[in-house]
């Protein structure tokens, strides 16, 4: 992230914490406060942001990272400035007794053998309100405090979690469809033109498979048309439509099959090429108004060595004989796996 980024972003309720990594801070375990008051400026002058010192205390001895007079330097030096001091506790595993696999999992992740120098002190663990009451009110008395100050400390780190609490459902919008914006499949005009786009397409795609004039097959459209309204799903199904569009216009061959072939949507929009009807195939199994879960449209789309075998068979001569380079008819890439499942996340 840029200074530019921070900018652009500060008066949107941004939370800034700098910790025993940043710079400001670093210049703290030097010894060099002044170089520290200095390297804050910048950030103190970033409107519409809530800077927060962190104070961590992980038994470390000296004056770096986790030791307790960087952190009472940093208290005191947040106190100096009128800059609310938070307290972390930098978690790396869940249960005390788990430092030495965390130290073996870090170096697997890393592959790179244990540094003995730099083993974990074995106090990164999720501790409860009272241990961090605890530390609090060590690191409050390295800083020349009481118990006030340390139920302060406590109290702006409450705050500062309150704040920045993101609710998975609400903010996030974990268990919900997404799906691009209309005007990435062709309709600017918001979710309603995407639903008249999506009639549009099907009704073209009716007529160009001959079943215009089949009642029966006009039916079973405009109920599936009024399932995916009701349930705002037509962009996921122009967006599949067009990914199917993309790869064909490649030379990459494409089918859809499963559920999602029981739809005469996915038929009249190209995605599926069996009609429903003539095989009974019910749409309630692939979408249906009682099932909230997003429906799978599984495509199963030709490997580029699949894409080159047939290349080869179609301009090869009756002998089997591998054709010229000049002979040969030129590939477009193709997908490179040979399914591929459309379910939005």
């Amino acid at each position: 992230m840029t200074w530019d980024d921070l900018h652009q972003h500060a008066g949107e309720g941004l939370t800034v914490l700098l910790g025993p990594a940043a710079e400001p801070i670093r210049a703290l375990a030097a010894g060099r406060s002044g170089l520290g008051e200095h390297l804050l400026a910048p950030w103190r002058q970033l409107p519409g942001i809530r800077l927060r010192l962190e104070t961590c205390w992980l038994g470390h001895a000296g004056t770096g990272p986790g030791s307790l007079r960087l952190a009472a330097r940093t208290l005191t030096l947040a106190d100096r400035l009128g800059i609310p001091a938070v307290l972390i506790n930098a978690v790396r595993y869940a249960d005390v007794d788990q430092h030495r696999l965390a130290d073996v999992l870090d170096a697997a992740r890393l592959l790179r053998p244990i540094d003995r120098r730099r083993l974990d002190s074995g106090e990164r663990w999720l501790k409860p309100p009272a241990a961090m009451g605890e530390t609090a009110r060590r690191t409050a008395e390295a800083a020349g405090h009481g118990d006030d100050r340390a139920a302060r400390l406590l109290a702006d780190t409450t705050a500062t979690a309150d704040a920045c609490t993101v609710d998975p459902v609400e903010d996030l919008g974990l268990g919900r469809p997404h799906f691009p914006e209309p005007a990435v499949v062709g309709a600017p005009g918001g979710l309603e033109h995407a639903a008249g786009l999506l009639c549009e397409r099907t009704e073209a795609g009716l007529i160009r498979r001959g079943l215009d004039r089949a009642p029966r097959a006009r039916q079973r459209l405009e109920e599936e048309l009024d399932c995916i309204r009701t349930l705002k799903y037509d962009t996921y199904f122009l967006t599949v439509a067009q990914v199917v569009a993309d790869g064909r216009e490649l030379g990459i061959r494409v089918a859809a099959r499963g559920s999602g072939a029981g739809s005469m949507v996915n038929h009249t929009l190209g995605i599926a090429t069996a009609n429903p009807l003539d095989y009974n195939l019910l749409f309630e199994r692939f979408l249906s108004v009682r099932r909230a879960s997003l429906p799978d449209i599984d495509i199963d789309g030709e490997s580029a060595a699949d894409s080159r075998s047939t290349t080869a068979s179609s301009t090869g001569s009756a002998t089997n004989a591998s054709p010229s380079p000049a002979c040969r008819r030129p590939t477009a890439p193709a997908t490179p796996c040979a399914s591929l499942s459309t379910s939005a996340c």
